[in-house]
């Protein structure tokens, strides 16, 4: 057999491969977070990703050095992280000025759930989102984690 048929009939399969399995490949998407902070980006805290599974999203989380408690996981427009402060009513006598990150100034587009830190201030977390589906849709985008601690990192 030539080389060139050889390399025809292995072209055939991979196609007849990835028809037979959907023709798809998942997306992932991947961010490292850091403590969002005036100037950018601060210390990091671990890293987050996005994956399509089963017409959702699968989030897995891995953060270290936080303290402990919920934190809500964003998706928002824009690709900075540095903070800004905008104004928003809060409880009587807190602060009306609230972080955000800058880049994050677009909508949200998406709440993600809530990931919860250890009282060692550790998360290990999967979990399966249905309402977002095409990850790929979110390259580029801050995801957002809020909670005693404002971190930020940037999906690609």
């Amino acid at each position: 057999m030539g080389v060139e048929r050889a390399a025809g009939i292995r072209m055939l399969t991979l196609t007849l491969c990835a028809l037979w399995s959907g023709g798809a490949v998942a997306a992932s998407l991947h961010a490292t977070v850091a403590l969002a902070e005036m100037q950018g980006s601060g210390e990091e805290h671990g890293a987050i990703s996005l994956s399509d599974h089963h017409g959702g999203a699968r989030i897995r989380a891995t953060l270290d050095g936080l303290p402990s408690g919920p934190y809500a996981v964003e998706v928002h427009e824009g690709t900075s992280c540095g903070i800004s402060y905008e104004s928003h009513p809060g409880p009587e006598g807190t602060s009306p000025l609230m972080p955000r990150p800058a880049g994050a100034a677009g909508p949200e587009i998406a709440d993600a759930g809530v990931i919860t830190v250890s009282p060692k201030g550790t998360a290990r977390q999967t979990f399966d989102v249905h309402l977002l589906s095409n990850v790929d849709r979110f390259e580029r985008h801050a995801i957002v984690l809020r909670g005693e601690r404002l971190l930020c990192g940037v999906l690609d």
